[in-house]
C-alpha cells in the first residue's frame, strides 16, 4: 500500500522540475516583446518586397522597351535585306536578257 502512496523525495523531485519547467517557460511580458518584434519584422519585410516588385517591375518595363527597339532594328534590317536581294536579281535579270 506504501508504494502507491508520494514520499517526500518524491514530492521534492516534482517540485525541482515544476520549479525547473517554471525559470524555463517565457512569461508574459517576454511574449509580448516577441510578438512586437515579430511585427516590426514582418512591417520591415513587407516594405522590402513591395520595394523589390517595384523595382522588378521597372526592370520589366525597360527590357520591354529594349525588345522593342531590337524588334525594330530587325525589321529594318531585313526589308533592307529583301530590296537589296531584289534589286539584285533586277540588275542580273536585266544583264542577262
Amino acid at each position: 500500500m506504501r508504494r502507491y502512496f508520494a514520499s517526500k523525495e518524491d514530492i521534492l523531485r516534482m517540485e525541482s522540475r515544476i520549479a525547473l519547467l517554471f525559470e524555463q517557460s517565457a512569461s508574459k511580458t517576454e511574449l509580448r516583446a516577441l510578438e512586437r518584434q515579430q511585427a516590426e519584422e514582418f512591417a520591415t519585410l513587407n516594405q522590402r518586397s513591395s520595394e523589390f516588385e517595384k523595382r522588378i517591375s521597372n526592370d520589366l518595363g525597360e527590357m520591354r522597351l529594349q525588345m522593342a527597339h531590337l524588334e525594330l532594328r530587325i525589321l529594318r534590317w531585313l526589308i533592307g535585306t529583301v530590296l537589296t536581294m531584289a534589286s539584285i536579281i533586277v540588275a542580273v535579270v536585266k544583264f542577262w536578257v
